[in-house]
């Protein structure tokens, strides 16, 4: 396992998060975060306040965050949508023995003045890095200088494009170990013209399920933000009935499976739990939309998986939790996300409580559950997914 990060003339020791759970074959950085961080020491801008108020966007497990951490000052921010990027950021902070000064910020925090330094890593939603691009032209001047940088096949024209018209002339640098740099100068004409609001999604789903027809939310990076999801779609076609249950939309999305239940249901209590910002304020913007005077019996939660809820009042807590599980941390496939979210499940579940899980066939879910919980039933399939169901004992 590769732990050991070197660039910009220093040697840090880095893991992704959570730390227990990181393949031998993954490391906590790219080779976008070395690129960019030798431009910065190669144009002399890592000495103190060379690159004056600096934004961190999207540093998906603290590289730039630790390896900057004596470089800028505390008037910088550090912002991400991914929780887990947040505990990874604090986590290797720790571990190098470092202390950051700068603000560390969620996605849903609005910034705050402008900065003169933005270093970006392209985030892999094209409408993500939109609403970040138009963000962008209320906090930067003609003068600030916008760096993004990613593997050399997520810099397309159409990003370059992107850029271009959103924010002002763009180029690229040369790849280097399958990176690219974009730089970006911003146009006095297209700053503070733009709304962000814009990049939210609204869209709705039918009445087949609630005998209304709901309004879902969807902020810039929430997965599935143009419609539903077909495999959230299969787990609503076969929701069972609900009697006044403690509920909890695992990894929920814009919460349209906890929404639903909420709906169908008089006096239950809906806890909406994912790791995105977005997401979560995604699902408690719907409750508000459709059903306002529902609120009261929700609860909204930001975590990895479910690993504070275990700490927790949610411990031996809920009748019931429903799962759609993500099998990708960031750009990496992976099952340990499914894996800790049937354990925190189980945990989190009282005695005969019940986790509904739907997924796709080839995932091999079944296996997964009969392992943590001892059995597991089918509740529906079809050519692609299956739902199943396993009780607490």
């Amino acid at each position: 396992m590769n732990t050991t990060f070197s660039a910009a003339n220093r040697t840090l020791e880095l893991m992704r998060y959570p730390s227990k759970a990181q393949h031998p074959s993954l490391q906590a950085w790219g080779s976008e975060d070395e690129l960019v961080l030798n431009y910065l020491a190669e144009q002399n801008k890592l000495e103190s306040q060379a690159l004056g108020r600096v934004l961190i966007l999207n540093d998906e497990f603290g590289a730039l965050g630790c390896g900057l951490s004596d470089v800028i000052d505390d008037n910088s921010v550090w912002q991400s949508d991914s929780h887990i990027g947040h505990l990874a950021l604090q986590d290797n902070l720790k571990r190098n023995e470092l202390n950051a000064t700068f603000s560390i910020v969620n996605s849903i925090t609005p910034l705050e003045g402008n900065f003169d330094t933005v270093l970006l890593k392209l985030p892999k939603s094209n409408h993500y890095l939109q609403h970040i691009l138009t963000q962008l032209t209320h906090h930067v001047t003609d003068k600030s200088q916008v760096i993004a940088f990613g593997k050399t096949k997520a810099v397309t024209s159409s990003i370059l494009t992107q850029f271009d018209t959103v924010l002002g002339k763009t180029t690229t640098s040369l790849a280097v170990k399958k990176s690219r740099l974009i730089f970006c100068t911003p146009a006095l004409s297209k700053l503070n013209a733009a709304s962000f609001n814009h990049t939210d999604r609204r869209w709705s789903i039918d009445k087949s399920y609630t005998g209304n027809s709901l309004t879902l939310c969807n902020l810039a990076n929430v997965f599935a933000a143009k419609s539903l999801d077909i495999g959230a779609r299969f787990m609503l076609d076969n929701l069972p009935p609900f009697n006044d249950e403690n509920i909890l939309d695992l990894g929920c999305g814009n919460g349209v499976l906890g929404l639903v239940t909420l709906v169908q249901s008089h006096n239950s209590q809906v806890t909406f739990a994912d790791e995105s910002y977005m997401a979560v304020e995604s699902a408690k913007r719907a409750v508000i939309e459709n059903i306002p005077d529902k609120l009261e019996q929700t609860h909204y939660l930001v975590d990895n998986c479910l690993e504070s809820a275990t700490k927790s009042i949610y411990t031996h807590n809920f009748d019931r939790i429903l799962c759609n599980p993500p099998f990708h941390q960031q750009n990496t496939l992976t099952d340990h996300i499914a894996w800790q979210m049937f354990n925190d499940a189980k945990a989190c579940l009282k005695k005969g409580g019940k986790f509904l899980v739907v997924g796709n066939r080839h995932l091999d879910y079944h296996e997964k559950l009969k392992r943590v919980f001892g059995g597991t039933k089918i509740v529906a399939s079809n050519a692609k997914f299956v739902i199943l169901e396993v009780v607490k004992r």
